[in-house]
């Protein structure tokens, strides 16, 4: 994982951001958020723990990916397991079985994959904002929002201006070549008052720092990310909105485990196509090491203000296509190509008015299927592959089989509404309740697998409903325009997992046969928090304290197999009691000078022994730091009569060590680690230059470390070294 700390405004938990006056004062330049789904609200009046961050801000730290975005709020950690995708965990609740425990949202459209936790790591250039909530969001973002819920909102159009921004980069990576970026967004008015259209490019291309020594090859695990987004905006009226919007996406990259050397070292067998038998080894190239994924998002909004409500519309469709090869298990080529495509409606009602009674309801639609498949390759040696190849000419080296064809889907529907009563001028009361259904098949395509699991009674086709209804209550306190105090208790649902028939085949007469679906599992937190203001708004603060119980947790598990040593399956096993602290500072009583603090502390440990997992009572849930801080100052001056300002930023990030556990292995712990980032340059009104610095320590630790990789002698991730570079943007 790339871990940048290039965040200046309020990431953590910092309600708001600052600006100077003319005078030199700073006064509170609010941000608001739609977090509530019922109109925009300043983050500081939002009654529970919310992070808004201007896409402004994250193009002026240089922000060109999302994980980098996110590392930085209190609470939110993010791992990369494989090159182009990450899994997000907010408050402790991580688990790398079934769907995410973090709801993700482009725009209004939830990114949603059947029974997978990764999400795109998208460049974040032009946005208008990301929020991040955190704790369970069950109420307006349903299912797997246990967590929390990230948004990451678009730009929209805007009327009657022509804009063109642009932005270049090039960096070097110590022991490794040059990376560049190169970016443009574009707004172009087409009718007056009516139309427009927003186009955004973007291209980056990240040069590898780990090498292959068996092979030769040098900074083998390069990265190219390439991205397209445009955006209609049509208002015939003053009542009617129509939003259309359409952005692809391709990545290539490869898998960056590497050892302290940043050295990968993976090898495979050699089998003679006659006998069968190994006749010698041979060392893995790049070509087998590569993850690339391509999606493309589709999306329709339709707003309609009535006199005293209001009606929206989002209607979405995303298309993921993804190509994992890998080559590093010592047992020969393995493929994962998926095929995930998704369609989601919203259809909600708000209450406009300034009464004491508002509220928002709504209805929500799902349909989602995935195609996964599993095919591994023998290599042989010349001599057998040659004869073979002599009665089929048609045969690859390696010689390439499905073990593992599959498709599942998911249909869900659900009613959720929040009402908001203004019981006094300080006293608020929240009620909110979602009812969800979720209808899950899956069906196994192999015919091998499939012809099994008939004969057995098992089926090759499966499948298994669940419904949840959750609910919020929050309380709050604003005795003055300078605080805020909450008691906010909410809950958090994630359905439940289907099984593989891969798995179901293996395990069978085993007398460990698991359930053909796993449960779902619950999530209740009590969190009590403050907003305040101190010194004229010179001095910002907010803290959370928050407890949750979470139940039945999805858990990947092992029972022996006298073929293959052992097989993974997903159950319900034990429960995690999870207490933590949320803080942030913010500072800028000094003009120019902005000081922030943010930091988390969190317990979040397993209930009881679970042996099948080679978990303990008390054992940190896997994944899940225990600290993580950010600290950061920023100053901007004047460079005398020039019309130029002088801007220099430093932020030192720190992430605690992350465990992971396995059945019949010692538990792995990545390393904890700090990373400082720095950049200094010069802004002029359309323009600005910087020369950025990145890991300028030069940390080398190890960013994640999965137990269940340790078997096969796999290294961890890590992270990029120490990167220098200059960087200039344009505005038009």
């Amino acid at each position: 994982m790339k871990t940048q700390l290039n965040l200046v405004s309020a990431l953590a938990l910092a309600v708001s951001s600052y600006a100077s006056s003319s005078e030199n004062n700073f006064v509170l330049e609010e941000i608001t958020v739609t977090a509530e789904k019922i109109g925009a609200k300043s983050v500081m009046d939002t009654a529970f723990s919310v992070t808004a961050i201007k896409g402004e801000d994250l193009e002026t730290q240089g922000i060109v990916s999302m994980a980098d975005a996110l590392a930085v709020n209190p609470g939110v950690s993010v791992i990369k397991l494989l090159g182009s995708s990450n899994t997000v965990q907010i408050r402790g609740v991580s688990s790398l079985a079934g769907d995410a425990t973090v709801g993700y949202y482009l725009d209004d459209l939830p990114y949603t994959q059947v029974g997978q936790g990764f999400v795109p790591d998208l460049n974040p250039y032009d946005l208008e904002r990301m929020e991040v909530l955190r704790g369970p969001q069950g109420t307006l973002y349903g299912a797997s929002s246990q967590g929390g819920t990230v948004r990451i909102l678009t730009h929209n159009p805007e009327h009657n201006e022509f804009a063109l921004k642009a932005n270049l980069g090039l960096s070097t990576t110590e022991g490794a070549a040059d990376n560049w970026k190169a970016q443009a967004a574009v707004n172009i008015p087409l009718v007056e008052d009516t139309l427009s259209a927003r186009v955004v490019l973007s291209s980056i291309d990240n040069d590898g720092y780990i090498d292959l020594p068996l092979t030769g090859e040098e900074n083998y695990n390069n990265s190219k990310d390439e991205s397209y987004r445009a955006k209609l905006l049509y208002t015939p009226s003053d009542a009617l909105t129509l939003r259309l919007s359409a952005w692809h996406v391709e990545t290539e990259s490869s898998l960056p485990f590497g050892d302290e050397n940043y050295e990968f070292s993976p090898i495979y067998p050699i089998f003679d196509g006659l006998t069968g038998l190994p006749v010698g080894v041979a060392p893995v190239a790049a070509k087998d090491l590569v993850d690339n994924s391509e999606f493309d998002l589709y999306n329709v909004t339709v707003e309609y203000e009535f006199d005293a409500i209001s009606l929206y519309s989002t209607t979405s469709l995303i298309e993921v296509d993804q190509d994992y090869q890998s080559n590093y298990l010592g047992i020969g080529q393995f493929q994962l190509p998926l095929e995930n495509r998704t369609l989601n409606q919203e259809l909600r009602i708000a209450s406009t008015g300034q009464e004491a009674l508002s509220w928002t309801a709504g209805l929500f639609y799902m349909d989602a299927q995935q195609e996964q498949g599993i095919i591994s390759g023998t290599f042989l040696d010349e001599t057998s592959f040659a004869i073979l190849q002599g009665f089929d000419p048609s045969l690859t080296n390696p010689l390439l089989s499905t073990v593992q064809e599959r498709e599942a889907t998911t249909e869900q529907w659900a009613v959720f509404g929040e009402a908001h009563y203004q019981i006094s001028d300080a006293w608020e009361i929240t009620l909110g309740a979602r009812y969800f259904e979720d209808e899950r098949e899956e069906k196994d395509l192999e015919p091998g697998t499939a012809a099994f699991l008939d004969f057995v009674g098992v089926g090759a086709s499966r499948s298994e409903e669940f419904d949840k209804l959750t609910g919020r209550i929050n309380l709050s306190y604003t005795p003055d325009n300078d605080s805020l105090y909450y008691l906010n208790i909410a809950q958090g649902f994630r359905s439940g997992s289907a099984q593989q028939g891969f798995g179901l085949m293996l395990t069978a007469g085993t007398g460990a046969e698991p359930p053909l679906f796993a449960k779902e599992e619950d999530l209740i937190s009590y969190e009590l928090g403050a907003k305040l203001s101190f010194m004229d708004d010179a001095l910002a603060v907010e803290a959370a304290l928050y407890y949750l119980q979470w139940e039945d947790i999805l858990t990947i598990l092992s029972v022996p197999h006298p073929t293959f040593g052992s097989v993974n399956f997903v159950d319900n096993v034990g429960e995690a009691d999870g207490l933590g602290l949320d803080l942030s500072l913010l500072y800028r009583g000094v003009p120019g000078l902005t000081l922030q603090l943010s930091a988390n502390f969190n317990s979040t440990e397993y209930g009881e022994d679970l042996p099948s997992a080679n978990i303990q009572d008390g054992d940190t849930v896997s994944q899940v730091p225990e600290s993580t801080y950010t600290a950061s100052a920023a100053y901007q001056w004047s460079l005398g009569n020039s019309g130029l300002d002088g801007y220099f930023y430093m932020a030192y990030q720190y992430a605690d060590s992350r465990p992971d556990y396995t059945l019949g292995f010692a538990p792995t712990e990545s390393d904890d680690m700090g990373l400082l980032n720095v950049r200094i340059g010069v802004e002029a009104e359309t323009w600005s230059v910087f020369l950025t610095g990145e890991n300028l320590l030069d940390e080398d630790g190890e960013v994640s470390n999965i137990a269940s990789n340790a078997p096969f002698g796999l290294p961890a991730n890590r992270t990029r070294p120490r990167t220098v570079g200059v960087e200039a943007s344009f505005n038009f």
